[in-house]
């Protein structure tokens, strides 16, 4: 069975913070007791949207790189 089974997606998982990867267990009553904010966290991830990866494919990593060093000097203003 896979950590991502509904089975395992309990008890000391959650009270450990990790985040569940089925939606329903967000409103899950027995989750909910052991971690109350996950509640709070439902319509984020059911409304996340993905990175982009498919269009720079293997460069993904280095167009990320490049947007937040250009990101950051334009609002530090060395650009």
């Amino acid at each position: 069975m896979y950590l991502t089974a509904r089975p395992n997606k309990s008890g000391a998982r959650f009270e450990a913070s990790y985040n569940p990867t089925i939606a329903s267990l967000y409103k899950d009553k027995a989750v909910l007791a052991a971690v109350p904010f996950f509640g709070s966290l439902y319509e984020t991830f059911v409304n996340a949207v993905p990175r982009p990866r498919r269009r720079p494919g293997s460069k993904y990593n280095q167009v990320s790189s490049e947007f937040w060093d250009s990101t950051a000097r334009c609002l530090v203003g060395t650009e």
